[in-house]
C-alpha cells in the first residue's frame, strides 16, 4: 500500500490559489481529527487518521498516519507518519516544514522538508536522491502533498463554485509543479459516516491515465469525506470517512 491515496489522491488546492473573486472571507481553521478507511482495488487494506492542532496563534500542526490492517499492508507492516507545521493568517496557509517517516517493516525511509521564505526556495533531505534535494521554487500558491488536504477542504469552505478551475503549485522532492482542479458541483456520496451530499473535485493527469476525485463537505471540518484514485480507467486508491471530531 502506498500512501499516494492520503497525500496525492486527495490534491486539492491552496486557499490562495482561488479564482473566487470577491467570495466571503476564508472560513477560520478549527482543530479536527478524522478517521478513514483505506482501499485499494476496493479492498480495505488499513486506516489513516488526519489531525489538525493548533500549536499556537497562527501555527498550527497538521498530522498524517497510515497503517496496514489487512492483507499484504499489515503482513508487511505497513506504516506512515508525515507532519506539516504551517502557519494560517486570513486564509493563507504557508507550510513552515514536514517530515515523513515510514514504510514496510523491513524498509523504512524518512524525509525532511525545510521550506526557506526568505529566500523563497524549499529544500528537501533524508532518504531522497540527489536530484530530489532541490532546491524548488515558492510561490503564494505552493502547498506540499500532505497539505493539499487540508487545503482542499478549506478551498470548498471558502465558496468554491461549479465550473470553478483551481491551480496550486504542488512541491515535492525537488520540483515544483502546477496543477489544476476543477469543481464539479454538487454529488451524493455515501461513505461509512453516512449519506452525505458534497462538493466534488476532479483532476486529471496530463501525463498518465490517472484521475483523482475528492469529495468535501463543507458543513464539516476540513477533511475530505471520500477520496478516489482511478488508474488507467479502474478504481486503485480510496479514502472513506468513518469519523471526524
Amino acid at each position: 500500500m502506498r500512501l499516494n491515496i492520503v497525500t496525492q489522491a486527495a490534491c486539492g488546492l491552496l486557499v490562495l490559489g482561488l479564482n473566487l473573486g470577491d467570495a466571503a472571507a476564508a472560513a477560520p481553521l478549527e482543530p479536527f481529527v478524522a478517521r478513514y478507511e483505506v482501499l485499494r482495488d476496493g479492498n480495505s487494506q488499513g486506516e489513516a487518521e488526519m489531525r489538525l492542532e493548533r500549536i499556537d496563534g497562527t501555527r498550527w500542526r497538521y498530522t498524517t498516519e497510515v497503517r496496514g490492517t489487512s492483507g499484504m499492508a499489515r503482513l508487511s507492516g505497513f506504516s506512515m507518519r508525515e507532519v506539516t507545521e504551517l502557519t494560517e493568517i486570513d486564509g493563507q496557509l504557508q507550510p513552515q516544514s514536514a517530515s515523513a517517516e515510514g514504510g514496510i517493516s523491513l524498509r523504512r525511509r524518512s524525509v525532511r522538508t525545510a521550506f526557506d521564505w526568505a529566500a523563497n526556495e524549499v529544500r528537501w533531505s533524508g532518504d531522497v536522491k540527489d536530484d530530489q534535494t532541490g532546491p524548488a521554487p515558492l510561490s503564494a500558491r505552493t502547498v506540499n502533498p500532505q497539505l493539499l488536504n487540508l487545503a482542499l477542504a478549506q478551498g470548498v469552505r471558502d465558496g468554491a463554485e461549479a465550473g470553478t478551475t483551481l491551480s496550486f503549485d504542488l512541491v515535492n522532492r525537488g520540483h515544483s509543479d502546477t496543477v489544476d482542479y476543477r469543481v464539479r458541483g454538487q454529488e451524493a456520496v455515501e461513505v461509512p459516516i453516512g449519506a452525505r451530499t458534497a462538493t466534488a473535485l476532479h483532476h486529471r493527469r496530463t501525463d498518465k491515465d490517472r484521475e483523482i476525485t475528492a469529495w468535501i463537505d463543507p458543513q464539516l471540518p476540513p477533511a475530505p469525506l471520500r477520496v478516489l484514485q482511478r488508474d488507467d480507467g479502474e478504481d486503485s486508491y480510496e479514502l472513506r470517512l468513518i469519523e471526524v471530531r
